[in-house]
């Protein structure tokens, strides 16, 4: 006769089920994805409106230094730099006691930073708001160069705000211009630079729309004669330029849904410091001369004849 176990009277237990428990582990876990997804594209976009904003307002410090290349003669600067290197050689170096400058307490002084971002964004609204062509006339910081330009462009490559209106809240400034991002309704941002003139200040329209003389795709014809105008974004590439010991890039507009291939020759890109920004940096916001020879359209490449400027914002005289 078999023993009978001591436990088999007791009161059989049905396992439970362990679907419950993975069901959860699986849905914890994919809630930790997507916050970590969120969290990861907002530190990409805020990483993306620090390289704009970062970009704009070296452009910024350059215009300033332009402006005080362009007001100095030539040969006072010949003078200045030869005086300057005679008496480095002779004269040893002296400390000079600390001039003591009247300063503004910290918290004024942010006030008053904050009141010209202010006056900044107020201009801005204005310009979204302004419909018709003479209160524009009156915020553009170029008017009769832009105006034109604004009535042709604004037709196929329209700004579109998101609502309600964000500006800022971040912003920088350089000599007289204040650079902020405005956010658009495709949830991207767009930089806005303003100059603080007598007047008020005023926005760059060609550095906000990145106006350029051509699309990617007119370049070919618009270039044959003459160097087309383009503002974008530079990357470098590891594809191959078509012409020896050249650098490669992509090129990158906000109304291009397609990139452009573009080389630059070394000695282009050593003639001034905007190039040679582009060529020990090599990518950020510059506003650069394009070309397209036959052969360049045979290989699909553009060529960085000469840069612009550092960022969107220039001063170059330019001419439709």
């Amino acid at each position: 006769m078999a023993r009978r176990s001591p436990y088999s009277s007791l009161p059989i237990q049905r396992r439970r089920s362990r679907w419950p428990i993975i069901a959860t582990i699986c849905v914890a876990l994919a809630a930790l994805g997507l916050v970590t997804r969120m969290m990861s594209s907002r530190t990409q976009a805020v990483a993306e409106e620090d390289e704009l904003l970062s970009s704009l307002a070296k452009a910024a410090t350059v215009l300033q230094e332009g402006k005080k290349e362009e007001a100095t003669p030539p040969e006072k600067i010949a003078t200045k730099d030869t005086a300057a290197s005679a008496s480095a050689k002779t004269i040893p170096l002296e400390k000079k006691a600390a001039v003591t400058q009247p300063s503004m307490p910290e918290a004024m002084a942010a006030d008053k930073v904050r009141v010209e971002f202010e006056k900044a964004a107020t201009v801005l609204r204005k310009y979204f708001q302004s419909p018709s062509d003479a209160a524009l006339t009156a915020l553009l910081r170029h008017p009769d160069q832009s105006m034109p330009r604004h009535r042709l462009w604004s037709q196929k490559n329209r700004i579109v705000p998101a609502v309600p209106l964000r500006i800022g809240p971040q912003f920088g400034t350089a000599g007289s211009l204040l650079v902020t991002p405005v956010k658009l309704v495709d949830g991207s941002s767009r930089l806005a630079a303003l100059e603080k003139t007598e007047a008020g200040y005023r926005l760059d329209w060609e550095s906000f729309s990145a106006w350029g003389e051509s699309r990617f795709a007119d370049l070919p014809q618009l270039s044959a004669e003459k160097p087309a105008l383009l503002r974008v974004t530079v990357r470098p590439s590891t594809a191959t330029a078509p012409v020896e010991g050249a650098l490669s890039f992509t090129l990158t507009h906000p109304d291009e849904r397609s990139t452009l291939a573009a080389y630059a020759l070394p000695q282009s890109l050593s003639v001034s410091p905007a190039a040679r920004q582009l060529r020990d940096a090599g990518s950020g916001m510059f506003t650069l001369l394009l070309t397209m020879t036959s052969e360049d359209v045979k290989n699909g490449w553009a060529n960085i004849h000469s840069v612009v400027s550092t960022g969107w914002v220039t001063e170059m005289a330019e001419k439709e």
